[in-house]
């Protein structure tokens, strides 16, 4: 099909119906007068100007408003009215001012390169209604600037950007920039987020979603998690590339649906506090879950972090081929009885546990804790003065009355800071991880050099080379309580 002029080049060999949004807006002819005004410059509003184009669909005018809300409502109209004709929503290169948009069920939504998506400063332009929940750390969360709810179906792709803005939020009500809640069959692919207040990408008791080659560049706020896994089931994660200042890949329940069936592979991640993460929010059991060919770099708050405290079951595990670098840690395991829940009415669950995970061809440069900050802030963890002697060490940590058990290590190559020169600590002095938050820093320094097991069962490692890269007082390996455990 020839492109007649004027046409998008998106279009001249798309036989399929597509909607162009162009400049910063869509508006509905029959509802807004053409104003026409020249090319369109920022704060300027471009609509649609309908033309046959061979089955194809293109509307285009100028329109002028300084109001965002204005925006928002005629942006969330092109969404709804491409969704209902099934049609493909390009967003032409320009930037859109917006608050809440919902991505509707069979959504076909297209970020042209040089299309930017940026999240207004009101928190007041974000929906508060939808699905409120209370985290980890006691704050109501919710409010999202990309929002899909039941959206089966929809496909979110680029190479455009979408920015949230995240510096202009100093306040409980933080929105995240994308959350996807409910719903199957969900693609997001080839967009780079940046810039969320809170969360990143949230994915909500969802089934069936593709997050992949999305670039996150995150590191504005607290909380800034890269890509929260909470309660879903079969989600793939593949070709990431993550900078966040928060958990990079979390896997979470904060109800008690099991996460389930979870591939997160071939990823690329840097994080101001744990690179890839499963807990704490974990009141649902978490089963059948894979990470693979993965590198974890420049990462503080440990490189590999698995920490099920509010009642979860988590079984069958599978971390391998990892690669660290110039990340503290690496691997912390720890079981706990926070036993918190996130939605009014929940009811505790009792103590969890922690089985069947196997860690394999793990390379790791680990780098000292020691006096390093807490999630990119200056402030310093000091459970009674420890922090600064937390240093590295694997770690495996199960509770008295509830052993961690069958735990594979396999083929290890690991660079140890080592470095303590005195240790006198008791095991006694060592506490347990029962309602504390759930950091391998609150244990301080431990009487091992590379790896500390407690309270476990069936433990194995075996295939491990190490290296400490300054002398070390304390051995390289320490097990208390551990039963039928061995290291070779």
């Amino acid at each position: 099909m020839a492109c007649r002029q004027g046409c998008h080049p998106s279009l001249q060999k798309n036989k399929n119906k597509e909607f162009w949004l162009t400049g910063l807006l869509i508006y509905n002819l029959r509802e807004y007068p053409y104003r026409p005004r020249g090319r369109p410059h920022a704060g300027q509003l471009s609509g649609l100007n309908w033309r046959d184009l061979g089955g194809n669909r293109r509307m285009k005018f100028d329109f002028v408003t300084e109001d965002r809300k204005e925006m928002t409502e005629a942006f969330q109209r092109a969404i709804d009215l491409a969704a209902e004709r099934k049609e493909q929503l390009i967003i032409a290169p320009g930037e859109y001012v917006t608050g809440t948009l919902r991505i509707r069920p069979g959504s076909d939504i297209y970020l042209s390169e040089g299309a930017v998506i940026i999240g207004s400063e009101n928190v007041e332009d974000y929906s508060a209604d939808i699905t409120p929940f209370v985290d980890a750390v006691g704050v109501e969360r919710g409010r999202a600037l990309i929002y899909a709810e039941n959206a089966d179906g929809a496909v979110l792709s680029g190479p455009g950007v979408i920015d949230g803005r995240g510096k202009l939020h100093q306040h409980a009500n933080r929105p995240f920039l994308m959350r996807i809640v409910g719903g199957k069959n969900i693609t997001v692919r080839d967009i780079e987020v940046r810039d969320s207040a809170a969360w990143t990408i949230h994915l909500f008791e969802t089934d069936d979603v593709l997050i992949e080659n999305v670039t996150i560049r995150s590191r504005v706020n607290a909380n800034n998690d890269g890509i929260d896994i909470d309660s879903c089931n079969h989600i793939t994660i593949r070709g990431c590339d993550i900078s966040s200042g928060d958990d990079g890949i979390c896997i979470k329940s904060t109800t008690h649906r099991t996460c389930s069936n979870i591939i997160a592979e071939d990823c690329r991640i840097s994080s101001e506090w744990a690179g890839i993460k499963l807990g704490t929010e974990s009141i649902g059991d978490f089963e059948n879950i894979t990470f693979r060919n993965c590198e974890i770099y420049d990462t503080e708050g440990c490189g590999i972090k698995v920490v099920p405290v509010d009642g979860a079951n988590l079984k069958k595990l599978a971390i391998e081929n990892i690669i660290m670098k110039n990340t503290t840690g690496p691997i912390f395991i720890s079981l706990g009885s926070r036993l918190r829940t996130y939605f009014k009415g929940d009811i505790p669950r009792e103590l969890g546990s922690i089985t069947d995970i196997s860690i394999r061809n793990i390379k790791a440069d680990v780098v000292d804790a020691a006096g390093r900050p807490m999630q990119g802030n200056d402030y310093y963890i000091t459970y009674d003065g420890m922090w600064g002697r937390a240093g590295g060490c694997i770690v495996i940590n199960g509770l008295p009355e509830r052993k961690v058990e069958n735990i594979l290590l396999e083929n290890l190559d690991l660079k140890m800071p080592g470095g303590v020169e005195r240790y006198d600590r008791e095991d006694d002095d060592i506490i347990e991880m029962e309602k504390q938050y759930p950091e391998f820093s609150v244990f301080g320094a431990l009487p091992a050099s590379v790896a500390f097991l407690r309270h476990v069962k069936n433990v194995t490692i075996k295939n491990i080379a190490y290296q400490l890269k300054r002398e070390d007082v304390r051995p390289a390996f320490r097990m208390i309580d551990a039963q039928e455990s061995v290291i070779r």
